[in-house]
C-alpha cells in the first residue's frame, strides 16, 4: 500500500469535487476541504508501522 502525501494540488481538486456536489445538490450545505484534513503528526500517529 502507498500512501501520498496531500499536495495543495490534491487538495483543490478534492475541493472543485465538493463544489460541484454542492452546486448539484448532492450535499446540502458547502464543505471546506482543509478544515477535515489532520495535521501531519495526527496521521503520523493513526498509520499502521506497515504502511509507513
Amino acid at each position: 500500500m502507498f500512501l501520498y502525501q496531500l499536495t495543495p494540488a490534491i487538495i483543490a481538486q478534492q475541493q472543485a469535487v465538493a463544489n460541484f456536489y454542492f452546486a448539484q445538490k448532492v450535499i446540502p450545505r458547502k464543505i471546506d476541504v482543509k478544515q477535515a484534513i489532520l495535521p501531519t503528526l495526527q496521521y503520523q500517529a493513526i498509520t499502521p508501522d506497515n504502511i509507513k
